[in-house]
């Protein structure tokens, strides 16, 4: 697990779980109640966004992390984060993570 990474530990966590042969899998109940506040992780989109690309960096790191699957997981986040930007107005955020 990548150290200081304040954002995004479950994506990495179950990233890493994947690629040393974990085996994971869901549920369709529900089985945890996230309690969300103004200080919640989700609610800090500027660090959300740093997370994310702090998470590439170290995923470009890896061999079978091929030039396709950054290219893939750049569009999904773009996307993501593109529409949390919207969603609150922040225009100059959402161009900046568009030209990343």
């Amino acid at each position: 697990m990548k150290q200081g990474l304040t954002h995004g530990e479950d994506l990495l966590f179950f990233m890493e779980l994947a690629r040393d042969g974990g085996q994971y899998d869901y549920v369709n109940e529900e089985i945890l109640h996230y309690r969300q506040h103004s200080e919640s992780a989700m609610r800090n989109v500027l660090a959300l966004d740093k997370s994310y690309w702090e998470i590439f960096n170290h995923l470009k790191k890896w061999p079978e992390f091929s030039v396709y699957y950054r290219i893939i997981f750049k569009l999904r986040v773009k996307k993501f984060m593109a529409l949390e930007y919207v969603k609150r107005k922040k225009y100059k955020e959402l161009i900046v993570v568009l030209l990343k």
